[in-house]
């Protein structure tokens, strides 16, 4: 499918709005995952509010959706134009914090402090697994980064607090899955590069469109690489044949400047005249040429012989 680099996480993503998480406390790690990873503690007028800010519609609308469901209330939706041309975002909302609290019970976690998004005390690691691959799910499509297969296997979660991406990588490893973590100027990021592990994540996280797509562009590339080294091959050879049919030509020119090819023996006569009118041709087809045929061996040994006589000339 024709994606661009830029278009290919977007669709993914879509791709995962799709199918919602069956069991409450799934969704409850969903969303916790979006605080953690794009939540902000906002102050005003004495009022505590969370803010959740995504860059995709899709995700807006399925963070919405989730966040209603689970929590009884709506969002306030808030639609900003950044100063950059290619990025806009949608900042949703959470004012009523009783309402917040229903949603982290599900997950026996609870609102700490202000400043960072502070859940107390939710221990990722310890919840069940399903809740585990949901809070992978909610943390990619608030902050994850896949770039298309077609342009190399590249996939990263970025977020400002250093605690939420080693327990991210923890996580990951305790599903076999390898990851690195770097340090950028405005927080920390998580990548993973093999394909093999970043297969392994679609799964987790239930993206299987994307996960075939990814298969399909991995055999396809293990294809062209193949035919790729056997084209390299042929050439090669075909190369080595015709700089050994040029040699030949040269010293059976030679020869025949000399002392003429009427006075070497007949087999050798036949395979030179041969070879001058056949320049092109592999030694298996001037072997066949010859009445009776004779092998590539029985041929190569003859022109070992008409290069003996070139030198001795």
């Amino acid at each position: 499918m024709p994606f661009s680099p830029e278009s290919f996480n977007s669709k993914v993503k879509s791709d995962l709005c799709r199918k919602t998480a069956e069991k409450n406390c799934c969704a409850s790690a969903e969303l916790v995952a979006f605080l953690h990873f794009k939540g902000y503690v906002n102050i005003s007028n004495r009022k505590t509010a969370f803010h959740v800010v995504v860059e995709e519609a899709p995700v807006a609308r399925y963070f919405f959706a989730s966040w209603k469901k689970q929590a009884g209330s709506s969002p306030r939706v808030i639609y900003r134009k950044g100063s950059r041309l290619d990025y806009s975002c949608f900042i949703l909302r959470l004012e009523d914090m009783s309402r917040a609290k229903k949603v982290l019970q599900a997950i026996n976690a609870s609102l700490g402090g202000r400043g960072e998004i502070d859940i107390h005390y939710v221990n990722v690691l310890d919840l069940p697994r399903c809740c585990r691959r949901s809070y992978l799910k909610g943390a990619f499509m608030a902050s994850g980064y896949l770039s298309s297969p077609r342009s190399g296997y590249h996939l990263e979660l970025f977020s400002e607090y250093e605690r939420h991406i080693l327990t991210l990588k923890e996580l990951l490893s305790k599903f076999g899955v390898e990851a690195g973590v770097r340090e950028r100027k405005n927080g920390y990021y998580i990548y993973i590069k093999k394909a093999d592990s970043i297969m392994e994540f679609l799964r987790l996280i239930s993206a299987h469109n994307t996960l075939l797509q990814m298969e399909n562009q991995r055999v396809f590339r293990s294809m062209r690489n193949q035919v790729n080294r056997v084209v390299n091959c042929e050439t090669a050879n075909l190369d080595k044949s015709l700089q050994a049919s040029r040699n030949q030509v040269e010293f059976i020119e030679k020869i025949d400047r000399t002392m003429g090819l009427d006075k070497l023996p007949k087999n050798l006569q036949e395979v030179a005249r041969l070879r001058l009118s056949h320049p092109e041709a592999s030694l298996k087809e001037l072997g066949e040429m010859l009445y009776p045929p004779v092998g590539k061996s029985g041929i190569n040994h003859r022109f070992r012989k008409l290069e003996e006589i070139s030198r001795q000339l």
